[in-house]
């Protein structure tokens, strides 16, 4: 016996259709309501639209506040980690600024590697751009605050 190849195309072709056509019919099956039923549906509708996301400091507050693992008494930035700003600045390097009308700091992540564009007020690891200034910038990181510019590297 052969298998005629034109022919069991059209099969499965016919076989597709079939079902392509049964899936909306089933899905309105689905939805009718029927008398005396009572169904009801949300007044508003998902919100499916894509939510921007907050600076990193935002979300590190509020984690601070909530206390999710033991007490509040050591939500002070230096006292969570012990680590100080110029620890945390010492891998990045401060490349160039490029003078727009929304001025950017290119840095450049001795660790990783790899070169980031961070506008004012935006996230640079765990420090915030304060302040992008003609040859310097301004981080901080909680009420911390330290200079860079691209001459002479970190400051207080």
């Amino acid at each position: 016996m052969t298998l005629d190849l034109p022919l069991f195309k059209k099969i499965m072709l016919g076989l597709t259709l079939l079902v392509l056509l049964w899936i909306p019919f089933d899905a309105v099956r689905l939805l009718k309501v029927e008398p005396g039923r009572n169904v009801s549906f949300p007044e508003k509708s998902m919100d499916l639209e894509p939510r921007p996301l907050k600076p990193l400091a935002v979300y590190l507050e509020e984690f601070k506040r909530n206390a999710l693992f033991g007490s509040s008494e050591n939500s002070g930035t230096a006292q969570v980690s012990g680590i100080s700003i110029q620890e945390r600045v010492k891998n990045y390097r401060l490349q160039g600024i490029v003078v727009m009308e929304e001025p950017e700091a290119i840095f450049s992540d001795e660790v990783s590697q790899k070169s980031f564009f961070v506008k004012q007020g935006e996230i640079l690891g765990e420090l915030r751009l304060k302040e992008i200034r003609r040859e310097s910038v301004v981080l901080e990181y909680g009420n911390e605050e330290i200079e860079l510019s691209m001459e002479e590297g970190a400051r207080d």
